[in-house]
């Protein structure tokens, strides 16, 4: 099931690619060669938006992250300037560092939250 839902996503060859867990269900050979292939789609220019908890993964194809926790973006930027800022060689690491941190860790990254800077929550509708 899993390999015709990408096949289909794949076909029509579309200018953007969205994977909602792309490896799910898949034996490691075929596993590896979706990222693989993934990469490729990457390397080549190819917009692609993958949603992940494989953290591996991420750190394999992804230049850019939002690490999403609740369904609030908790932190958000490149692979190595969250690394960085969380002091964690690990994107796994990384993670269970934001997870830990909850809400107040969206003042390092306020304009991830939706919430102005020195605003501890949102305003009233």
């Amino acid at each position: 099931r899993q390999k015709v839902s990408i096949a289909r996503t794949i076909v029509h060859d579309p200018p953007v690619l969205i994977f909602d867990e792309p490896t799910t269900g898949l034996d490691i050979m075929v596993a590896r060669g979706l990222v693989e292939f993934i990469a490729s789609l990457r390397n080549a220019g190819r917009t692609v938006v993958i949603s992940t908890h494989i953290m591996s993964e991420a750190e394999k194809l992804c230049d850019d992250v939002a690490i999403i926790n609740g369904g609030v973006i908790m932190a958000q930027g490149s692979l190595a300037e969250l690394k960085e800022t969380y002091e964690c060689d690990l994107l796994e690491d990384v993670f269970f560092r934001v997870a830990q941190l909850g809400p107040t860790s969206s003042s390092v990254f306020p304009a991830a939250s939706g919430i102005p800077e020195g605003q501890t929550e949102s305003p009233s509708p």
